[in-house]
């Protein structure tokens, strides 16, 4: 007896699997939003976007304090050649 796809149960059929997660994901992310926007919250895209501008905004500073003590530096090396 051959076992077609057709006539399997859903969870033997390769792949699947696969797609009934991420439509569980995908249901389990509009609830978790739904949550959040009945409890104030922002939704989840947003806190990750609030979340890379603050990591975009450390690093720049990070690179201005990287490049101010440079210039230290370098002012400190000039005057040294005096």
């Amino acid at each position: 007896m051959e076992l077609r796809p057709d006539a399997l149960p859903t969870a033997m059929v390769s792949g699947a699997r696969i797609r009934g997660g991420e439509r569980k994901a995908e249901r389990d992310h509009e609830r978790e939003n739904r949550h959040r926007a009945a409890s104030g919250l922002p939704s989840l895209e947003e806190e990750r976007a609030a979340a890379a501008r603050e990591e975009a905004h450390v690093r720049r500073e990070r690179e201005k304090s990287v490049a101010s003590r440079n210039r230290r530096q370098r002012k400190n090396v000039q005057l040294a050649k005096r």
